[in-house]
């Protein structure tokens, strides 16, 4: 399938094969009473859905690098300031984990359950330099997004630092790689749907109509993000 239709389609299809006979699994298991049967079509079905899920996600994500996804306007933490200070301003900047910086250096990541937890268990006066967390993944402005994601979503991260520079220029986490991946979606419809329209109108009114010349211009171009900048 991957073949004759390309990675993305083949997938797809693959998995609408599967399940229909994962449902088909679930049905027969009823009729004759057999519950691994039931236990396997479940097991195909979820299988296969997730799979889906993946493939359209690594799809809207191909050529795509951190630098178009990452978050650019971030709060900052200095070592010194206390643990009240830094749990407030996770409300303040809806923002969870936050770089903690110290004459424009990296030092590590302050993250929010490590936050929750040293208020539970420590005076709020406590400079929070002693809940970061000096072992963190880094990335650059330039790192496949793709690539991005699977780290993410295997590991228990929920933000990385993006570097550029020996300087931290954004934060990236897996809500706003989804994000994005879900915007450039829809925006890839948009096009398929106008190009539809146009082809349809050419076939209409011919070269000279309605779809030629300055009337190609679609509505999705608007909406489109700049080249660098799909946040």
């Amino acid at each position: 399938l991957s073949l004759a239709f390309g990675w993305e389609r083949g997938t797809i299809w693959a998995v609408r094969v599967g399940q229909t006979l994962a449902f088909g699994f679930i049905v027969f298991s009823f009729f004759a009473n057999h519950l691994g049967l039931l236990l396997v079509g479940f097991f195909i079905l979820f299988g296969a859905g997730e799979e889906g899920r993946l493939t359209r996600i690594r799809a809207a994500l191909e050529g795509a690098v951190a630098a178009h996804a990452m978050r650019r306007t971030f709060a900052v933490l200095s070592p010194d300031e206390t643990l009240r200070n830094a749990v407030l301003k996770v409300v303040s900047c809806n923002q969870d984990d936050f770089p903690v910086v110290a004459g424009g250096a990296l030092l590590g990541m302050a993250r929010h359950d490590a936050m929750l937890q040293g208020l539970e268990r420590h005076d709020p006066s406590t400079p929070i330099a002693e809940f970061v967390s000096t072992r963190f993944t880094s990335t650059e402005p330039g790192a496949p997004l793709e690539e991005l994601y699977v780290l993410l979503a295997r590991s228990d991260r929920r933000t990385i630092p993006v570097i550029d520079g020996g300087a931290i220029v954004g934060l990236l986490s897996l809500e706003q790689i989804n994000r994005f991946a879900q915007l450039r979606r829809t925006l890839r419809g948009i096009r398929r749907d106008e190009k539809a329209a146009a082809d349809r109108a050419a076939e209409t009114y011919g070269e000279g109509g309605p779809s030629s010349g300055s009337a190609r211009s679609t509505a999705s171009d608007a909406f489109a993000p700049p080249a660098g900048d799909m946040t």
